[in-house]
């Protein structure tokens, strides 16, 4: 048996003691984009109903009562029978283990129609959807694998969503590559005057990044939040669900005190492999040494049973994982920095302003991703 950074093998399913508050449900690495920046490998490789079925399980019957399911790819529509059973499943399991579930499809939009967005109405499914922004920031990295641009057919498709699914439902996943940092809040305000109301800014993970556009995106990523400020008091609500989740979980205040990396981001692959690191998972050289668990085979790492809450074990527990995989200088730091700020001047106002107290509760519902 191969052993992985954390001893694969030493603890079994009975024995995890770990809460798992995310899971990345990899149901297919296919997709009919190629995009530039995207890190996955788009052989098409598709999770199957016992591997699915393991998962939900390995998520709703571990501690925590908040569960949020992430069905990702590739672009996971392209495996929609297998989404229509791991809903319903994972829906009984939330109840009968008392979980607290959100479910998000995370998707490039270009599959959705009548029939799956009836079921996700039904079970009510939040969405992530990806987009650069402008069309002209779009196409330049998001393109069919024929080379045919995308943004025409994601403008219809969102126009469809934002007319069918509850915004409360609906978040847009405002990727940001490195050589469009300068145009981020043109593309964020582009896609706010489509509709569009809550927003994911996520920049590319690459080792691509140049200091200088660090600094921009501090400039850019600022301008959005002091608009999204400004908007609130006018009764225009904008939201920015690394805001939301800070509300509502805090999130990055407990990321920044040492909160173990397997609670909010373990990845399940298309057969059924755990990793605690996307490049990891979708790795061809790094995927079977960082291997964490196999949820078929019902074989863990040490990692699972670990009753650490030292903020710097946790931090060395994860160098040590992190070791020989992909280095990223991505600016996720200042994007957490500066959503702290804007926590703190939101609870300011609301103090003193209905207003705020409004928007802070409304944050609070929207966060989808």
């Amino acid at each position: 048996m191969h052993k992985a950074p954390f001893e694969l093998a030493k603890i079994k399913s009975k024995d995890i003691s770990k809460e798992i508050y995310v899971l990345f449900l990899v149901v297919t690495t296919d997709c009919m984009f190629n995009c530039k920046y995207c890190f996955v490998k788009k052989n098409p490789s598709y999770m199957d109903w016992h591997t699915a079925k393991r998962g939900v399980e390995l998520l709703l019957k571990t501690k925590g009562k908040k569960k949020l399911l992430k069905i990702y790819g590739g672009e996971p529509l392209l495996n929609f029978p297998l989404i229509k059973k791991i809903v319903p499943h994972a829906e009984k399991l939330a109840l009968k283990y008392g979980k607290e579930l959100t479910v998000t499809i995370c998707s490039n939009m270009v599959l959705f129609n009548a029939e799956n967005l009836k079921f996700i109405k039904k079970h009510e499914v939040s969405l992530a959807l990806s987009s650069d922004g402008k069309p002209e920031s779009h196409n330049l990295n998001r393109r069919f694998k024929t080379g045919k641009e995308s943004a025409g057919i994601i403008e219809s498709k969102l126009e469809l969503l934002l007319e069918k699914v509850s915004k409360e439902k609906l978040a847009i996943n405002l990727t940001v590559p490195n050589e469009l940092v300068s145009e981020l809040f043109e593309n964020f305000k582009y896609l706010t005057a489509l509709g569009a109301n809550t927003f994911n800014v996520e920049p590319i993970m690459s080792d691509a990044w140049k200091k200088q556009e660090i600094v921009v995106f501090r400039r850019q990523f600022q301008k959005i939040l002091d608009w999204v400020i400004a908007s609130a008091e006018k009764g225009n609500f904008i939201f920015i669900t690394q805001i939301n989740r800070e509300l509502r979980y805090g999130e990055i205040t407990e990321m920044m005190q040492g909160s173990c990396i397997l609670k909010r981001n373990l990845i399940l692959s298309t057969i059924g492999e755990l990793h605690l690191n996307v490049f990891a998972a979708y790795s061809e050289e790094d995927r079977a040494e960082k291997c964490v668990g196999n949820v078929n085979t019902g074989i863990f790492s040490k990692h699972f049973g670990c009753k650490n809450k030292q903020a710097e074990v946790c931090e060395r527990c994860l160098a040590e994982y992190a070791k020989n995989l992909k280095k990223i200088n991505a600016p996720s730091g200042t994007r957490n920095e500066l959503t702290l700020q804007a926590v703190r001047e939101l609870k300011r106002r609301a103090k003193s302003q209905l207003i705020y107290r409004k928007y802070l509760s409304q944050a609070k519902k929207q966060i989808c991703f």
